[in-house]
């Protein structure tokens, strides 16, 4: 049977160019176009009536993959159609909306004038393809009438492959300082991704719907609201993204820790999240692969065994700035504290005692009680609170009791 579906798509693949003319035959590639257009739209939830006719069905293919169709209320409708063929990413935008920002601008009067021939389509199906492709060597072969007909199967190749919102957001899993989750995701773009654009399965394996709820809250607590309740159930492994995502250095402005105690308070982080798949897409390895070396960075002494939803409450504790401060200090409080019962414990001399302990991040302390003295000396480095970088800074106040403490 396998054999048999084979063999037909190859005689309708070769269909496609008439030998009798050694040109195109417009009837096939009509009938293997207008299929195309109909089984993408229906993979991507759209409803499309079995009796519409071919015509209509492609203009609502033109029309879903163009960006006025997608308006947040944000876009000039009064712009002249962009001949560009570059995909627009602005820079730090929300994700959904920079996934639709590669469709072709138009007004709704401009789409393409679908009741022609199917070889007058080929045009706006080239680069809508150009447009939306990840990889963009997309075609080589030079546009001949001959070349026009091979390239259908590869252009909707191309746009299937690219409009596959994981894939897409994978391949730029590098260059996460292109978006922003800070925001609210706009509206309109949202629903149209999480509603047709997510195919395929969208959970992070062992990872429980609990925990990937903890770390929505978690990010949305810290002022980071491009993560919504919903993301939890209808794309975890974006959540997942964006925890590790956020919870690192890799956004930040480069800084010495030593300049301040918001410095040393970034440092704790790892450099570059865990961002490989395999390492988000399995519970052993989420946790064991990202979430420990995170916790233990911050400081937490957590066991390879420790529950993936006890590491979130522990990091969600260690990051309370306040509370970190505050465990510093006591460290240091603690040992003038043993220091001075060492020397009231002991009988005669010495009359004061000296210790020096290394101590992250203050470097060298000094504590010198004396014998009748009501508090020890303590010696140790001053940090300025606040770094010379504003976006350490900012990030630093998600952090704190109150946000946006000067």
């Amino acid at each position: 049977m396998a054999m048999v579906v084979g063999i037909l798509v190859v005689v309708s693949l070769l269909a496609l160019v008439d030998p009798q003319q050694h040109g195109p035959s417009d009837k096939n590639a009509q009938k293997y176009v207008d299929t195309r257009i109909r089984n993408l739209l229906e993979e991507w939830d759209f409803v499309v009536p079995r009796d519409a006719f071919p015509a209509v069905v492609r203009e609502q293919f033109f029309r879903t993959l163009s960006q006025f169709d997608f308006d947040d209320g944000n876009s000039d409708h009064d712009q002249e159609h962009d001949e560009s063929v570059q995909p627009r990413v602005s820079k730090a935008e929300h994700p959904d909306a920079a996934f639709l920002a590669r469709l072709p601008e138009r007004k709704p009067e401009n789409l393409p004038e679908t009741h022609h021939l199917v070889r007058d389509l080929h045009p706006e199906l080239k680069e809508l393809a150009e447009r939306v492709a990840i990889d963009q060597n997309v075609l080589s072969e030079p546009d001949t009438l001959n070349t026009k007909w091979k390239q259908f199967p590869q252009l909707f190749k191309v746009i299937r492959v690219s409009m596959d919102y994981r894939h897409w957001f994978e391949a730029h899993q590098g260059h996460n300082d292109l978006f922003s989750v800070v925001e609210e995701p706009p509206g309109e773009s949202r629903k149209r991704v999480v509603e047709h654009f997510l195919t395929g399965d969208q959970r992070i394996a062992g990872v429980s719907k609990g925990d990937v709820r903890t770390m929505v809250r978690q990010l949305r607590k810290w002022g980071f609201e491009g993560i919504v309740e919903d993301d939890a159930i209808r794309r975890p492994w974006f959540v997942c993204f964006w925890y590790l995502a956020v919870l690192s250095q890799s956004h930040l402005p480069k800084v010495s820790p030593e300049e301040s105690w918001y410095g040393y308070f970034v440092s704790r982080l790892p450099e570059t999240p865990s961002m490989n798949p395999a390492v988000r897409d399995s519970s052993k390895g989420f946790r064991e692969g990202a979430l420990l070396p995170l916790a233990r960075g911050l400081g937490i002494d957590a066991p390879s065994t420790t529950l993936t939803s006890t590491l979130l409450t522990d990091i969600e504790e260690a990051l309370a700035y306040e509370v970190w401060r505050g465990r510093l200090e006591r460290q240091c409080n603690q040992l003038a504290a043993d220091l001075m019962h060492q020397l009231r414990s002991s009988r005669g001399s010495p009359e004061r005692l000296t210790a020096e302990y290394e101590i992250w991040p203050y470097g060298t302390v000094t504590i010198e009680v004396h014998r009748g003295a009501d508090k020890p000396k303590v010696t140790k480095r001053k940090l300025k609170e606040r770094s010379e970088k504003d976006g350490i800074n900012a990030f630093v106040e998600r952090f704190r009791e109150q946000r946006g403490v000067q």
